[in-house]
């Protein structure tokens, strides 16, 4: 038995969904952690870009908003997969 999943992150905003097909999350949490680094590294150049631009202090922080705003939204899915997937299993006959 496998875990069927599929992870996918776009620029327009990230999607997961996944379908059990038995006990194996280690390539899916790992997939999911990769994404996450990539998600970081494109927030970090964007707010590089920003602090280099020639934008006005109180447009920066315009944009600053927004930038950290969609980065939350991005990850939060992927977080919450890896979250999900930390919790112990509960027995089915108690």
């Amino acid at each position: 038995m496998q875990y069927m999943g599929n992870i996918d992150a776009e620029a327009g905003g990230a999607e997961l969904s996944h379908s059990v097909a038995g006990s194996d999350y280690g390539g899916e949490a790992r997939q999911a952690l990769l994404i996450l680094d990539g998600i970081d590294v494109q927030h970090g150049r964007e707010l590089t870009a920003l602090e280099q631009s020639g934008a006005e202090e109180e447009l920066k922080e315009f944009i600053r908003s927004d930038i950290i705003a969609r980065y939350h939204a991005r990850r939060a899915p992927f977080v919450r997969f890896l979250e999900e997937r930390q919790q112990p299993e509960k027995p089915l006959i108690t």
